[in-house]
């Protein structure tokens, strides 16, 4: 809240699909009450990526309750499954 108080605009930055210390009770800051009626853009498109691996990613994301899918724009890609054993 204290970055929410400076006078000053504001651009955060964040994707609740990667809070990689959630396990140690970090919370996600784009979650504050204090955003609700903030502008929000969002990043669907990658180009780190193509549409292969983007299919796999929104598979796994929908589990989750994600509603906006991810567009690959990177090259041309594959995805191979690989089971140990």
């Amino acid at each position: 809240s204290i970055v929410l108080q400076q006078n000053c605009k504001v651009i955060l930055v964040g994707d609740r699909h990667q809070q990689i210390y959630r396990f140690r009770g970090a919370n996600n800051a784009l979650d504050s009450k204090e955003l609700m009626n903030a502008d929000q853009l969002y990043l669907t498109h990658s180009f780190r990526f193509g549409p292969n691996v983007s299919l796999v990613a929104n598979a796994l994301l929908e589990l989750k309750g994600e509603t906006l899918p991810v567009v690959g724009r990177g090259p041309a890609d594959q995805v191979l499954m690989f089971l140990p054993g």
